[in-house]
């Protein structure tokens, strides 16, 4: 396989061993990425156009998120991690055990998941309706990615289904993206929106 400067910082599973390459390489793959960091792009300027510390925190953490998954849609660092934890089976004896402890690491998973949502939907609860749309838009990717997890346990069948040509991934996937950079959007337009009412009000500033 051959290696260039922009594969080499991304992953491929080759013969089912995770290694050095391109992770989702077709079409929809890069469409995915692209969206992930235009919605980092977004939550980016909402930061910067945000004085008060608390929301600007929230669109950091948003900012963050979409930055992490935009390089982990390409270095598949899941397949990594498990690629990982098969090989540890194996070494130390408990890989024929191991679908006990995929269910153990699946509701651990979600329960992670939950936490988040209803912890950071709880920090954010003083604000809710600004940040509405972006909170459904990780609760999506939060669920995309436990159903991923879960593909282990034959729900690959249905992320593969086809719907006018798209995978059930796909668009469960794109759908929180969308949300993100709709929210954030809105936001932006708001502050515009504000910013030309208070400078009608007071024509002088």
């Amino acid at each position: 396989m051959l290696h260039t400067p922009m594969n080499a910082i991304l992953a491929a599973m080759v013969n089912e061993r995770w290694q050095p390459g391109i992770g989702d390489p077709n079409f929809w793959g890069w469409v995915t990425v692209f969206a992930y960091f235009f919605a980092f792009y977004m939550c980016a300027r909402c930061v910067l156009h945000t004085p008060r510390f608390r929301e600007k925190f929230i669109w950091l953490v948003f900012t963050g998120i979409m930055l992490f998954l935009g390089f982990n849609k390409q270095l598949d660092l899941q397949s990594f991690f498990t690629q990982a934890l098969k090989d540890l089976a194996k070494e130390q004896g408990w890989y024929e055990q191991r679908r006990a402890y995929q269910v153990y690491f699946i509701v651990a998973l979600s329960l992670f998941g939950a936490g988040f949502i209803v912890v950071f939907g709880g920090f954010m609860l003083f604000s809710f309706k600004k940040f509405f749309f972006p909170f459904v838009g990780i609760a999506f990717l939060v669920f995309f990615i436990v159903m991923r997890a879960a593909s282990f346990h034959k729900m690959d069948s249905f992320l593969n289904t086809k719907v006018i040509n798209i995978k059930y991934n796909v668009l469960i996937e794109l759908t929180g993206i969308v949300f993100v950079i709709f929210g954030a959007k809105l936001e932006l337009i708001n502050k515009r929106l504000k910013k030309v009412v208070g400078t009608a009000k007071d024509p002088s500033g």
